[in-house]
């Protein structure tokens, strides 16, 4: 499973975008705690709203891409949906800890949501769809060890705040970087392989023996 992953670059990558988005992006999700009380002080309350309307973003986009169903642009939106993600999670972070508007920071939340779910939804289509199916159990077990990430990304944000002289602040600069990370990654990606922005125009399988 492993070399045939390797062999064929474009799931590769996509595993790849997928763990710098667990890893980097998702670790804000275990510190909404320092969010919410330390740096917008909302309290519990507010922090379960920012959560709510991330998943409303989450789940609007889910209704629309499963109501499109298959389309010959999904390279584009895996790309700016991890483009986006990056960008957005950088502007939640940086704008909480000096503006500490509630208002902004739900607006935000609910892009986060909208563009995580862009990025997810046809990356594990794409998968499913190109992945030959003797490979489908081994590259899917895979991508989904990736979203194991999450718990480490927020044990990586936790140690390296702990240098910062303010914690909450720490946090926030950390998390921002992890957007920049993802940023960039997914920059690099397109200019490396400028095949991952035409998925979605073919709907064969790959073989086993076949690099792309």
């Amino acid at each position: 499973g492993m070399s045939f992953i390797f062999k064929n670059k474009i799931f590769a990558l996509l595993i790849g975008m997928s763990f710098f988005i667990s890893f980097f992006g998702l670790s804000y999700i275990p510190m909404m705690p320092i969010f919410s009380v330390e740096i917008l002080e909302i309290g519990v309350g507010g922090q379960g709203s920012l959560l709510a309307v991330a998943g409303i973003g989450a789940l609007l986009t889910t209704l629309i891409l499963a109501r499109i169903g298959n389309f010959p642009h999904k390279g584009m939106v895996i790309v700016a949906g991890a483009f986006l993600f990056g960008i957005l999670l950088i502007s939640f972070t940086l704008t909480s800890l000096f503006f500490k508007n509630y208002f902004i920071a739900i607006m935000l939340m609910f892009l986060i949501g909208l563009s995580h779910t862009s990025f997810g939804i046809p990356v594990i289509s794409s998968l499913q769809l190109m992945v030959p199916d003797h490979f489908r159990g081994r590259v899917m077990g895979m991508f989904g060890l990736t979203w194991s990430f999450m718990p480490l990304g927020g044990l990586y944000v936790g140690f390296l705040s702990g240098f910062f002289g303010d914690p909450s602040q720490g946090v926030s600069l950390v998390i921002a970087f992890g957007g920049l990370m993802i940023v960039l990654f997914t920059i690099g990606v397109t200019i490396l392989n400028r095949n991952i922005l035409e998925i979605g125009k073919r709907s064969d399988h790959i073989e086993s023996n076949k690099n792309v």
